[in-house]
């Protein structure tokens, strides 16, 4: 790995959204851990990504309940974790800022470039 590498782990079900992240955020020198499910982002937390992008509303189990588990574990609680939701009432957002999101990002108001660049702020 060289030194600009970072890894990111998006947890994203919608599979297109998930294809252009990947082409981006690879194209910008990251390495990229997916997962379409909160098991398979939990089997990924081990790969220690700088950085997490998470969904909310993901099959099975809802995104903010992986983001108590990550918050609650010292070994992750310091990695940042920006929620990417198609929710954008307030009440769902400040859930995610209580439960220790460090920013949340509505699909619908941010194209990828915009979420690379807000990913790269974080870090």
């Amino acid at each position: 790995m060289n030194g600009l590498s970072k890894k990111i782990l998006i947890v994203e079900d919608e599979q297109s959204l998930l294809k252009i992240l990947e082409r981006l955020f690879r194209s910008s020198n990251f390495i990229v851990l997916k997962a379409v499910n909160i098991l398979e982002a939990q089997a990924l937390l081990g790969e220690n990504p700088a950085v997490i992008l998470l969904d909310i509303l993901l099959p099975g189990e809802s995104g903010l309940n992986f983001l108590t588990e990550v918050k609650n574990q010292d070994k992750y609680k310091n990695i940042p974790v920006i929620i990417l939701s198609n929710y954008s009432d307030t009440e769902t957002k400040k859930q995610a800022q209580e439960k220790g999101a460090d920013l949340y990002l509505v699909k619908i108001d941010n194209t990828p470039m915009q979420i690379l660049e807000k990913v790269n702020d974080v870090l």
